[in-house]
């Protein structure tokens, strides 16, 4: 028996209508600036650059961000390494960090997929998402992630999606994580499953960015490890290694700089999980500086 479609459209449009005229009276506000959404009135257009032969595409309705930060965030179109996400003219690894490169250095991941470099309204949006009152700003970013490459992502075929985990009382003290809320976003929208606990860390490692770009891979080698029950034995280690054997699997950070943290996590899922293909999609690319630079230009990240 066919279900018929005119009850469930007219109950569509009434419930699509009821929403708009409450955004009328009480508008939302943007993630971002805080600004008033009046998005029943205006629908915002995406790039012309991404689309296809002429078609009208507009930002999804749930992306609560405002025009102006809709603009500022918008991310450069531009050749990027696959292996380090850095901005490249050709087709070839010849980025500025190349000595450091994940195909030369580590059992590292196939690809990464940056929404765009850490500066301006991007780096500050994402210095936001460390704390708590800011998770909505970190699912609309990742919604904005999901609307500009989700094409790319299910193009790979992939299989699930873990977030880069946090130690717990790196957890506690900043009440949120970031990777995992964009984790949980990319996969409603992929329709993948999420292992937010699959990895967790063993120790506390000093912060990336304090360190000399030479000293950021030893700063975090061993530090992950899979995550199994309590213990557990030699039976339930083999059934982890037989579901994720062969699996293509996503790794989400939020921003990506040497790549020696997702390299790390990525070779926990090769060797102990037999995981045989990794992307990695961060929300930034950072450039490579030193403690000093990044103590003088950023800000303390916790």
């Amino acid at each position: 028996m066919k279900t018929p479609l005119l009850p469930l459209r007219l109950a569509g449009g009434i419930t699509d209508g009821i929403r708009r005229a409450w955004e009328l009276v009480v508008p939302g506000t943007c993630h971002f600036c805080d600004a008033l959404l009046f998005r029943s009135a205006e629908r915002v257009p995406a790039l012309p650059e991404y689309l296809e032969d002429g078609e009208e595409a507009y930002f999804p309705e749930d992306l609560r961000l405002c025009r102006e930060c809709l603009e500022a965030l918008r991310p450069e179109i531009a050749h990027r390494c696959r292996f380090c996400g850095a901005k490249n003219k050709g087709r070839l690894h010849d980025c500025e960090q190349a000595k450091y490169s994940l195909d030369v250095r580590h059992l590292g991941y196939d690809r990464v997929i940056p929404l765009d470099d850490y500066r301006l309204r991007l780096r500050e949006a994402i210095l936001r998402m460390k704390l708590p009152r800011y998770d909505g700003l970190s699912a609309s970013l990742a919604r904005l992630y999901g609307f500009y490459h989700e094409k790319q992502l299910r193009h790979l075929r992939l299989d699930f999606i873990v977030p880069v985990p946090m130690h717990r009382l790196t957890r506690m003290a900043r009440g949120t994580s970031s990777p995992d809320i964009f984790a949980g976003i990319l996969g409603k929208t992929l329709g993948l499953p999420v292992f937010p606990g699959l990895l967790r860390v063993n120790r506390l490692t000093k912060l990336q960015r304090s360190l000399k770009m030479e000293e950021r891979e030893a700063n975090v080698a061993g530090c992950f490890s899979v995550r199994y029950p309590f213990l557990a034995g030699s039976a339930i280690r083999e059934e982890f290694w037989r579901i994720f054997k062969n699996r293509r699997v996503l790794v989400v950070d939020d921003v990506l700089t040497t790549g020696a943290t997702c390299a790390e996590v990525s070779r926990v899922l090769r060797t102990e999980l037999g995981v045989t293909y990794v992307a990695v999609a961060v929300l930034a690319k950072a450039r490579g500086r030193n403690a000093a630079e990044n103590q003088k230009e950023e800000e303390d990240d916790w």
